[in-house]
C-alpha cells in the first residue's frame, strides 16, 4: 500500500505538491516493464522472464471484423422505435466520436448526458457542438449537487482510489434508467480497448486498488454513502443494481454494444475527424470534467501515488498508436498545466467547504482497499468473467 504520510504537502502551492508526489520513491529496486510503461509504483504488479507486466500478459488484441459490425447494426436498426439505441455524451474523445459515428452509419440515436456540477466550459460547448451537427435528440440530467457533494466526499474520506466510482455508476445508471423509459435495447458506449484497456494476469484484488474498483457495485456505493454520510439519503441519485442490470440483459430488454470494438479505432484519427467539425481538444484523457481532472492530476499522485496515464499511454502502446520512446517521453511532462492545477485546487476546496487543513487531514488518512468495506465483488467478478469469455 502506497504511504501517502510521506509526502509533503505545501499548503501555498499545489504544483510542488503534485511534482514531489510523482517523484519514484524506489532506488535499487525501481523496475519498468519492457513493453509498456508500467512500473512497481503499483502494489502486486509483476514482471515475466521477459520483462512484461501483468497488464501486458492480460492484454488481448482486438479483433475486427466488417461483416460482424454489418450485422450489430442491422440489428440495431431492425429495433423500429423511435431511437435506434441510446448513447452517453460526456462530451470526451470517446463518446464523441461514437455519436459521429452512429450518424455515419445511418442509426438515430438519443444521446445522454449527466450533469454532475463538475463540467468544463469546453466540454459544454463540445456536447452543444456534438447534438447540432447531428441533430441527435439530447437529455441533461443534473444532478442534486448535495447528494453529490456528500457522496463524492464519503468516497474521499474512506481512503478509496475510486473516487470517481460515484460518476460512473451515476452516468451509466442514467443511461439505463433513460433506455428503459424510452423503449431502447440498444445501449451503445465509447468503451473500447485501444485507448483504456486493463485486463490484468493476475488474480490480486489489490491492483483493483490502482485503477478504481467496479462502479457497477451499488451495494458497495450505498455502503461507503451510509458509513460516512449517514445523514446523505440518495433519494434523486441515479442507480441500478447488478441484479436489475443483468437480468434487463438476460430477458433481451437492454444490450450494451461497445462500438469502437468493432472498428479500427484510431486516436489520432477520432481527433482529426472531430476537430474538423470544430471540436476542442482536452489535454489528456477524460480532462473533459474538473473533477476528473482534478483527481488524476492531484488526487490520485498525492494521496494514492498513481499516475493514471501510465494506463492510458500504455493501452496506446499496446494499440500500435504510440511507442514505448513516445508514451515515456509524455509521461514525464506536467500531469496538468501549472495555471489550470491551481485553478482546479482552489476550485475544489471552495466547491466542497473545505479548508486546505481539512482537505489535507483526509488525504493524509490511511489509504483503504475496497475489500474492506462492504461489496459484492465475490458476484459481479464471475459475472464480468463469463461475459469476457463470450465476448
Amino acid at each position: 500500500m502506497y504511504d501517502n504520510k510521506n509526502i509533503n504537502f505545501y499548503y501555498d502551492d499545489p504544483i510542488k505538491t503534485v511534482k514531489d508526489s510523482l517523484q519514484k520513491k524506489f532506488v535499487s529496486n525501481y523496475k519498468i516493464c519492457n513493453t509498456c510503461i508500467f512500473d512497481n509504483s503499483i502494489e502486486d504488479i509483476y514482471f515475466d522472464k521477459n520483462g512484461s507486466c501483468s497488464f501486458c500478459l492480460g492484454y488481448k488484441k482486438n479483433k475486427i471484423s466488417e461483416k460482424k459490425l454489418s450485422k450489430i447494426i442491422n440489428k440495431i436498426k431492425s429495433s423500429k422505435k423511435k431511437y435506434d439505441c441510446i448513447v452517453g455524451l460526456s462530451g470526451g474523445v470517446d463518446s464523441s466520436y461514437v455519436a459521429l459515428k452512429c450518424k455515419e452509419l445511418g442509426l438515430n440515436a438519443l444521446l445522454v448526458h449527466l450533469d454532475n456540477g463538475w463540467n468544463t466550459e469546453t466540454s459544454c460547448k463540445n456536447i452543444e457542438l456534438i447534438q447540432k451537427f447531428t441533430g441527435f435528440d439530447l437529455i441533461t440530467h443534473i444532478v442534486d449537487w448535495n447528494e453529490f457533494k456528500n457522496l463524492q466526499l464519503s468516497f474521499l474520506k474512506a481512503g478509496l482510489s475510486n473516487f470517481e466510482g460515484p460518476s460512473d455508476h451515476g452516468i451509466f445508471a442514467t443511461i439505463y434508467n433513460y433506455a428503459i423509459k424510452e423503449k431502447i435495447k440498444y445501449i451503445i458506449t465509447g468503451v473500447n480497448i485501444s485507448t483504456e484497456a486493463i485486463n490484468v494476469k493476475t488474480k490480486s484484488k489489490k491492483l483493483l486498488f490502482w485503477y478504481g474498483y467496479l462502479y457497477h457495485d451499488l451495494y458497495h456505493l450505498n455502503s461507503i454513502n451510509k458509513i460516512f454520510s449517514p445523514k446523505n439519503k440518495l433519494n434523486t441519485f441515479p442507480k441500478i443494481s447488478i441484479f436489475k442490470r443483468k437480468l434487463l440483459e438476460i430477458i433481451g430488454k437492454v444490450e450494451t454494444v461497445h462500438i469502437l470494438n468493432h472498428i479500427n479505432y484510431d486516436k489520432k484519427h477520432a481527433l482529426k475527424t472531430l476537430k474538423d467539425i470544430g471540436w476542442q481538444e482536452y489535454k489528456n484523457k477524460h480532462y473533459e470534467s474538473i473533477i476528473t481532472r482534478f483527481h488524476q492530476s492531484f488526487i490520485l499522485p498525492v494521496k494514492f501515488g498513481i499516475d493514471k496515464r501510465m494506463w492510458h499511454l500504455s493501452s496506446l502502446i499496446w494499440s500500435n498508436q504510440i511507442t514505448r520512446d513516445e508514451a515515456i517521453k509524455k509521461i514525464s511532462e506536467d500531469i496538468c498545466d501549472d495555471k489550470i492545477l491551481v485553478q482546479d485546487y482552489y476550485f475544489f476546496l471552495k466547491k466542497f467547504n473545505l479548508s486546505q487543513e481539512e482537505f489535507v487531514s483526509i488525504l493524509r488518512n490511511k489509504n483503504k482497499y475496497f475489500f474492506e468495506y462492504p461489496n459484492r465483488y465475490w458476484l459481479i467478478k464471475p459475472m464480468i468473467d463469463i461475459r469476457n469469455i463470450i465476448s
